[in-house]
């Protein structure tokens, strides 16, 4: 099984949750990460799908970033096998939020067709990006 190239965040006993990043690009992972950061939220870091899946199995997140382009299984088959596992395990569906560069309507749509919660296009904005994840997480 793969493992996180990053280590976790240390729980804070004031966050406002804790978060699964799921992203590639070490650019993109530095910029949500002094996001979440800043919006009180601590976070992993998983740099591919199935490592994301691993981690979901193994820790509780209060929402997931789903990037889509991914080096093993794209964003769309993760949150597929994510529902997967919340059904047959009977858990709470986790949030899960697309953030990605497809900036279309049928891109949006897409990502909620394969059951995401939310959708962000890239480069995120903290404003809307703190909305989305006040409004998902209760």
């Amino acid at each position: 099984m793969p493992k996180p190239s990053l280590t976790p965040t240390e729980t804070n006993t004031r966050s406002k949750g804790h978060i699964l990043i799921v992203e590639d690009w070490k650019p993109n992972v530095l910029v949500v990460s002094l996001a979440l950061e800043t919006l009180g939220y601590t976070f992993d870091i998983a740099p591919a799908g199935g490592v994301a899946v691993v981690m979901f199995r193994q820790h509780a997140y209060d929402a997931l970033l789903m990037d889509i382009k991914l080096p093993d299984i794209d964003g769309y088959h993760v949150t597929q096998e994510i529902r997967e596992i919340e059904r047959l395990l009977k858990r709470r569906p986790l949030p899960i939020i697309a953030t990605t560069a497809f900036a279309t309507h049928e891109d949006r749509e897409k990502c909620l067709a394969y059951g995401m919660n939310g959708y962000l296009a890239k480069p995120l904005e903290l404003d809307t990006l703190g909305k989305l994840l006040a409004k998902l997480i209760r």
